[in-house]
């Protein structure tokens, strides 16, 4: 709005509002004879007094009053553009952080949901149970600590037995390789495996017929418990209180005996019969405890024994009565020695 100043018969007077745009405009009876711009400066209509006193003089002072207005003005003006991007700042930082705080509202709220790849740079406590879903979980830590004492795997895995269940680790003794303990799904039983080349993924069963999967060595002082071993090695070994398996069958008129049943074979002689020994492997022995029927009067040919001055023992015939005989083996032949008759 432009200053008015109306030249009435009391002179010239101001009724406008001089600091409004650095504009001044004088007027006489109505008609403007003055206009003051702090742009354009002055413009004049005609000479004007007011009780002697040249009107140029007021004008004068009104236009350095609207110009200093004008620059006041201006002044405000880069305040408030500063301010509005002040402000703009502000909501940029305060949206970011409503988008942190959402993030927070969907971890705290039950039942909320995060969409989209989260990451933290410092340290996440949970105080509550943790759910992770998904088809894989990959933890890239120096170190991994479990306060539970006892770790489940396979978990609802009740209506199949199709997985193996175990640990494994990659390491690399020139070329890349996994060694582990596992379940075999296959033929329910534990393996200590290593050199097993494969590479591995989640519910990836252990091929034990790979022709790099490799029972491994177990070093150990002290076992307690059943142990089933087939073609194992070891040295200085002290057994206490040992069993050895006792099969027991009837021979029939010949048998072939197999060591794969048990070490301590109790035959009972259903008739005269050809007993064939089992394949002579070096420092292999065993015990055969040899029965007649009710019958009794059974004899017996042994095969590839080698017996005490070259004469096979004789049986004790009598019904019911028991001969017992120890063989070694030197890989060759089986050494027959009779340990006891007639029981």
């Amino acid at each position: 709005m432009a200053s008015i100043i109306n030249a009435t018969t009391a002179g010239l007077q101001e009724t406008g509002d001089p600091t409004s745009q650095g504009v001044l405009d004088l007027q006489a009876n109505g008609v403007s004879v003055v206009t003051l711009s702090s742009t354009t400066g002055a413009r004049f209509s005609g000479n004007l007094y007011d009780d002697g006193i040249e009107v140029g003089v007021h004008a004068k002072a009104a236009f350095n009053l609207a110009n200093n207005n004008s620059s006041t003005v201006q002044t405000a003006l880069t305040s408030a553009n500063n301010a509005y991007t002040s402000s703009n700042n502000t909501y940029v930082y305060a949206q970011a952080a409503f988008a942190a705080a959402n993030v927070g509202s969907n971890f705290v709220n039950s039942g909320g949901t995060v969409s989209g790849n989260v990451s933290f740079t410092k340290d996440v406590t949970v105080t509550g149970n943790l759910n992770i879903l998904g088809n894989s979980t990959s933890i890239n830590t120096a170190s991994f600590t479990v306060q539970d004492s006892l770790i489940i795997l396979g978990i609802n895995n009740y209506t199949t037995d199709i997985l193996d269940i175990g640990f494994a680790g990659h390491y690399n003794a020139g070329t890349n390789a996994h060694s582990g303990i596992i379940r075999d799904a296959s033929l329910k039983e534990f393996y200590i495996f290593d050199s097993y080349t494969p590479e591995l993924s989640a519910n990836n069963n252990i091929d034990t017929n790979h022709a790099s999967f490799r029972t491994a060595n177990v070093n150990a002082n002290y076992y307690k418990g059943n142990l089933i071993a087939t073609n194992a090695t070891v040295t200085n070994l002290t057994l206490t209180n040992y069993t050895e398996t006792l099969f027991a069958t009837n021979t029939g008129a010949s048998i072939t005996l197999d060591l794969n049943n048990g070490t301590v074979q109790k035959l009972t002689l259903t008739a005269s019969s050809t007993i064939t020994m089992p394949t002579a492997v070096a420092g292999k022995s065993f015990v055969v405890m040899l029965k007649q029927d009710g019958t009794g009067s059974r004899t017996t040919t042994w095969t590839t024994v080698v017996w005490p001055s070259a004469t096979a023992p004789t049986l004790t015939t009598a019904a019911n009565k028991t001969d017992i005989f120890s063989f070694f083996s030197d890989g060759t032949s089986w050494y027959g020695t009779t340990i006891g008759q007639n029981y």
